[in-house]
């Protein structure tokens, strides 16, 4: 039954070419960084939001470019480059057989992100209603100052929330901020300002609607280890951005950092769809950032982790096929298959007679040079 899903097939190409394709995506996104070293946090966040939403349109386009292919000839002809000879046997056997296997407990699996999401936004709309109360009106009155003053034309709500332990911001139209009942009983008024402009600072960027999107591809990505690493990075710069405003309005920096490590000590589980202060990951970096110390290990093992994401793509390149000669190249039998692999040029081949090799049917194929 699944192997005559077509559907299950370009699926499964899609989630194992999603690899490679996020792999390439992210040394990209390290060679722009470390070339052009002196970016902004706001815009290495944007190069990598940017940079992980092409990812996602990659396996998109990647899922319906096979889809798209009527039979195993016309997806085999659709590639210009160099000539890769695999052993029939090997594409009938492993791709053909346990390609949708592998889409289908992908599928599955998917079920349990999902319901991870199904229950953030039942999470949200109980913060939204259930134990919250107006913050003091002269805390309104500065929010409604300071978000003038920033170019935010939205009106904005605030309000302490009982079910909280660290700042969250809810909502793209109608944003509202959170800010937990332990913060108003153990922060002065300058470190609680600090706070919502830290916040008012995401609801400008737009924050919330990009997170939305990027939760919705980490979903989809669950089992793709770098939409963890680009989830991180995104992290990291849109929390020092926002840090980097606070500072801008000259607000002390060590009160600024013990207030960041306040929250963090007290943070329960934050679910999907808000955006803590605290962020998710390297607050010690953001601290260091802060105080004005710098931290190296970081950036080393960025170059680490692209070096084991080069070597990779050059493996799978390697599994999918053994690169032939374009010329004086011994004849191919009628036990191989020639393609052409879409990242190489040479000269290209025909495969003449291929029949329903998805149905595991018998294959007969003559392959001739171009002249």
């Amino acid at each position: 039954m699944f192997e005559e899903s077509f559907f299950l097939h370009a699926l499964g190409w899609a989630i194992l070419n999603s690899f490679w394709q996020m792999a390439v995506l992210w040394i990209f996104y390290q060679f722009i960084t470390s070339t052009f070293n002196n970016l902004a946090s706001s815009t290495k966040g944007n190069i990598c939001s940017i940079t992980m939403i092409s990812g996602f349109a990659w396996f998109v386009y990647t899922f319906v470019s096979f889809h798209a292919q009527s039979d195993f000839q016309q997806f085999f002809s659709s590639f210009n480059g160099k000539v890769f000879a695999i052993d029939k046997n090997f594409i009938i056997e492993s791709f053909n057989q346990y390609l949708p296997y592998i889409s289908f407990i992908y599928l599955m699996i998917l079920l349990f992100p999902l319901l991870n999401l199904i229950r953030s936004f039942i999470f949200l709309q109980k913060l939204k209603t259930i134990g919250i109360k107006k913050i003091d009106s002269g805390l309104r009155v500065w929010v409604n100052r300071i978000a003038q003053q920033i170019g935010l034309l939205k009106p904005i709500r605030v309000y302490v929330s009982s079910l909280i332990s660290s700042p969250i911001t809810i909502g793209f139209i109608k944003p509202i901020i959170l800010i937990p009942v332990s913060a108003i009983t153990h922060l002065n008024s300058s470190q609680i300002e600090a706070v919502l402009l830290h916040e008012l600072t995401h609801i400008r960027r737009n924050d919330y609607l990009m997170n939305f999107v990027l939760v919705l591809i980490k979903t989809i990505f669950y089992y793709n280890p770098f939409t963890s690493l680009f989830l991180k990075e995104i992290d990291f710069e849109r929390e020092k951005t926002c840090d980097d405003m606070v500072l801008q309005f000259n607000y002390n920096r060590h009160d600024y950092a013990s207030t960041l490590l306040f929250f963090e000590n007290r943070r329960n589980e934050i679910r999907d769809f808000t955006l803590a202060a605290t962020g998710s990951n390297k607050l010690l970096n953001r601290i260091e950032n802060i105080i004005h110390k710098k931290s190296t290990p970081d950036s080393i093992s960025n170059k680490i982790i692209s070096g084991f994401a080069l070597l990779m793509i050059f493996s799978i390149i390697n599994i999918f096929g053994i690169i032939q000669k374009t010329e004086n190249s011994p004849s191919l039998n009628s036990s191989t298959i020639g393609f052409k692999y879409p990242f190489f040029s040479a000269k290209s081949i025909k495969v003449q007679e291929v029949s329903s090799v998805f149905y595991n049917k018998p294959i007969q194929t003559s392959i001739q040079k171009k002249r």
